[in-house]
């Protein structure tokens, strides 16, 4: 509790690092600097991070060491993000037959909004909705389950991420309204 997971680039190179509550880095992720990503989109309790790379969100274990793809996002043609992939630096390529439920093909997270809440094994998040052409214009308040199911919860005008507060109660901020 009290880490900081920062998305950080220096000149052509991206990764991902956790902070520790005293400014201190304790862990550097282990992302391919060619498959741009690695935003943090949750943290479990065991301190489990899970990012978006590749159109994929993966898991890596609380000491920055990859352990699997949890899901795939979009109608783009990446793959499930493999251990050999991050290892050879390659881009995912398709590995056999596509694993992705309905709402999976649907939806993507938005690249501008990326305030994300994580109840037990549920991450919400705001993502670009059904037939979306241009960032901003079709969001929906998702959820995607560790297990790898997703679902759409609801259509929003243009929020501006998802927080969890101190009540415990899941908060997003819509454009024109106070909520």
């Amino acid at each position: 509790a009290g880490n900081l997971y920062v998305h950080a680039r220096r000149g052509k190179s991206e990764t991902t690092v956790r902070y520790d509550p005293s400014g201190r880095l304790t862990v550097r992720y282990e992302i391919n600097p060619l498959m741009a990503g690695g935003h943090p989109f949750g943290v479990d309790e065991d301190g489990n991070l899970y990012a978006l790379i590749a159109d994929n969100i993966v898991q890596f274990d609380r000491n920055g060491k990859f352990v699997k793809s949890i899901a795939v996002f979009g109608t783009s043609n990446a793959g499930v993000v493999t251990a050999e992939d991050l290892r050879n630096d390659r881009y995912p390529s398709n590995h056999g037959p596509d694993q992705r439920d309905e709402v999976l093909r649907q939806i993507h997270p938005c690249y501008s909004q990326w305030e994300t809440a994580m109840v037990g094994d549920t991450i919400y998040f705001i993502a670009e909705g059904p037939n979306s052409t241009a960032c901003g214009q079709n969001h929906v308040l998702a959820s995607l389950t560790l297990d790898g199911r997703a679902q759409i919860l609801d259509k929003v005008n243009s929020a501006s991420g998802v927080i969890r507060g101190p009540d415990g109660n899941l908060y997003m901020r819509e454009r024109g309204k106070n909520e």
